[in-house]
């Protein structure tokens, strides 16, 4: 079965990010190991077998039982960009989000994530899980995953409110691959 190319192809194209999920640890509070085994879907060469637990946030990908976390995006924006070099074809693909509103809530959430209980930074390596405006669900960075490039704080934005800005970059040798939900 040959790969459906999401963005070459205007019937396949993610046409924008409707919902996403990211992940940087294990049920245990430890960092992902790197690559992810992965199952694929009987006769499919680019589909991935994973399990979601939404009301727990946990998902299982084999037989790694990983913590999500749900992001409700403001101007999210997934690109793949393919990168010839003399090593070979690499794929770049970048997330960018911003998170509106900023408020004692967002801040300690944000907080939760990127700082460790006892306030280490500890954002991770991620591995990204999102549904594109077609409704069809995309995985990336399970085998060389996303880490984030910039982090920004706009103090004033849209009639004064404030927004953090994330931006996750992922160089991997294969395309984002679709997952179904077992």
């Amino acid at each position: 079965m040959p790969y459906t190319e999401i963005l070459d192809n205007c019937v396949h194209s993610i046409g924008g990010v409707k919902d996403f999920y990211i992940a940087t640890r294990d049920t245990a509070g430890s960092p992902l190991d790197f690559p992810l085994d992965v199952i694929l879907e009987s006769g499919s060469t680019n589909t991935i077998l994973v399990g979601f637990n939404y009301t727990g946030r946990t998902l299982t990908v084999n037989n790694t039982l990983v913590t999500f976390r749900h992001v409700y995006p403001d101007k999210c924006a997934y690109t793949e960009e393919q990168v010839s070099t003399r090593q070979g074809d690499t794929y770049r693909k970048t997330l960018e989000w911003s998170m509106p509103k900023v408020n004692l809530t967002t801040n300690n959430q944000l907080k939760d994530f990127l700082f460790s209980a006892s306030g280490e930074f500890a954002i991770s390596n991620a591995l990204v899980f999102f549904v594109d405006s077609n409704n069809q669900n995309w995985i990336a960075g399970f085998d060389l995953p996303f880490v984030l490039q910039d982090f920004d704080l706009d103090v004033g934005a849209r009639q004064g409110d404030n927004q953090y800005t994330l931006r996750y970059v992922s160089n991997s040798y294969l395309r984002t691959f679709q997952y179904v939900v077992t």
